[in-house]
């Protein structure tokens, strides 16, 4: 994985035509801990299980699966505890995280996932990545909003700045929604090889629920293998 300095004073541009984005500036709040320290669920590869084990961070696993997805670049959108693009707005919902990383990195495109999808594989981000390279449009799940592969073309990039002014001139109102980048620039939605790994966990309950489902995909899937 290409490290990505974002301290520059001027935006420094990627290299790569794809940027991965791991979105993890939320609060946690209905978790009661921080989503993105919570143990990975599964193992990356079976070739470094001494690597990907259950003390692997769902941050570090949700790195990893971008750059297995084939993802050169990765940035983290958020968190001031790691190396990262911070929020130019805290709090505001994943889209101004996304537009923070515009801002900060100039991607020609975004592979954005969150940080609470413990049930993901590269599979599923590489059928969306292709979907989206062959569209050229905002491209996500049916039904799931992320991951989300986003071209940063100029319908995007006014949509994200009208937002910002927005928040900007509003600082008390809620940050854009998927469904009104959608309803300006367009989205193609694909089906799911399996709604199950789709699943985000925001609550304890949730977590536990993805914990039995991690378990029930361990005997179905060898090349996986699934912690508690």
């Amino acid at each position: 994985m290409t490290p990505i300095s974002t301290t520059a004073s001027k935006p420094a541009q990627v290299s790569a035509p794809l940027l991965g984005v791991v979105l993890a500036g939320g609060r946690s709040q209905r978790m009661g801990q921080d989503k993105a320290l919570l143990p990975a669920l599964q193992q990356i590869s079976a070739k470094n299980q001494a690597a990907n084990t259950a003390s692997q961070s769902m941050l570090q696993f949700s790195q990893n699966l971008l750059v297995k997805s084939g993802i050169n670049q990765v940035v983290i959108s958020g968190r001031a505890d790691t190396p990262s693009v911070i929020d130019d707005i805290a709090y505001a919902g994943p889209l101004m995280g996304l537009y923070s990383v515009i801002q900060a990195l100039r991607p020609k495109a975004i592979l954005a996932l969150p940080v609470d999808m413990p049930l993901l594989n590269s599979d599923d981000l590489n059928q969306l990545k292709i979907a989206g390279e062959l569209s050229g449009k905002c491209t996500c799940f049916s039904d799931n909003p992320l991951p989300l592969y986003l071209p940063v073309n100029a319908i995007v990039v006014e949509f994200l700045n009208q937002q910002y002014q927005q928040l900007q001139a509003n600082p008390n109102s809620k940050g854009p929604s998927f469904k009104q980048l959608f309803a300006q620039a367009g989205v193609n939605r694909i089906s799911s090889q399996s709604q199950q790994r789709l699943q985000n966990t925001n609550t304890p309950q949730e977590w536990q629920q993805a914990q039995r489902h991690a378990r029930q995909l361990e005997q179905q899937r060898g090349f996986h293998r699934y912690v508690d």
